[in-house]
């Protein structure tokens, strides 16, 4: 993989255990490869967007909410903000 493809990590966010959210944006911060941005996906209240936003003040991450009826309508709504090369899924709970 060329250094300068943008890399754009999708993470779907609902019902949210801030533990796993924790270890999941641990895991993605500390990778090698550093040009990525992280897009949180919250399907919740604007009060949660505010506090995942206060937990992770990187650049790199922008968290956007808004109620959705599916999984995939949230996808398709971080599919539609992200600015990366490649794409990836990445759930916070798995």
């Amino acid at each position: 993989m060329k250094h300068s493809q943008k890399i754009s990590v999708l993470l779907p966010l609902k019902d949210i255990d801030y533990n796993r959210l924790g270890n999941c944006m641990e895991s993605i911060l500390s990778q090698s490869y550093n040009n990525f941005e992280i897009i949180c996906k919250l399907n919740g209240p604007e009060e949660e967007a505010q506090h995942i936003r206060s937990l992770y003040q990187d650049g790199r991450i922008r968290v956007i909410r808004r109620e959705d009826k599916s999984v995939t309508e949230a996808g398709n709504q971080a599919l539609s903000v992200s600015t990366g090369d490649l794409l990836t899924l990445f759930a916070h709970d798995d």
